[in-house]
């Protein structure tokens, strides 16, 4: 199109032929072709890339949905354990003063 015009400036006192408005016509049409053809590969490859992320955005959904889950799962495991550890150590604690008062005990018989 930029061509098209430069050429009618550059003719405006010349006289122009129909052939070469033919000419140009078939350039045109030419040129819109390889713009269609450009367009038509870009809107392929484009819907392609699309697909593909799409797809893939799906499988990251449901990996995170299960490691979401396994998550939850190992933090009630931790909760669990980490319960009865201290449930342990209170018993030692427990138990360590027993034997504190029977070592007490035994010191004053």
């Amino acid at each position: 199109y930029i061509m098209f015009r430069s050429r009618l400036r550059q003719r405006t006192e010349e006289v122009v032929t129909e052939e070469e408005v033919e000419d140009l016509k078939q350039e045109i049409s030419k040129l819109q072709k390889q713009l269609h053809q450009i367009v038509d590969q870009e809107i392929a490859s484009n819907n392609e890339a699309c697909g593909l992320a799409t797809n893939g955005i799906v499988h990251l959904n449901i990996e995170m949905e299960g490691l979401t889950e396994e998550r939850g799962r190992l933090l009630e495991e931790l909760n669990r354990e980490t319960e009865a550890l201290e449930a342990l150590e209170r018993q030692c604690e427990e138990e360590l003063d027993t034997k504190r008062k029977c070592q007490e005990d035994i010191v004053r018989l």
